[in-house]
């Protein structure tokens, strides 16, 4: 259960970093 909860939070980190990074590049742009 740990590895489940810790795979979640690393996928769920990374949608996050993506789509800031991808909203920060559209608003510069």
């Amino acid at each position: 259960m740990g590895a489940a909860l810790l795979l979640a939070v690393n996928v769920i980190k990374v949608a996050a970093v993506v789509a800031l990074h991808h909203h920060h590049h559209c608003l510069h742009s």
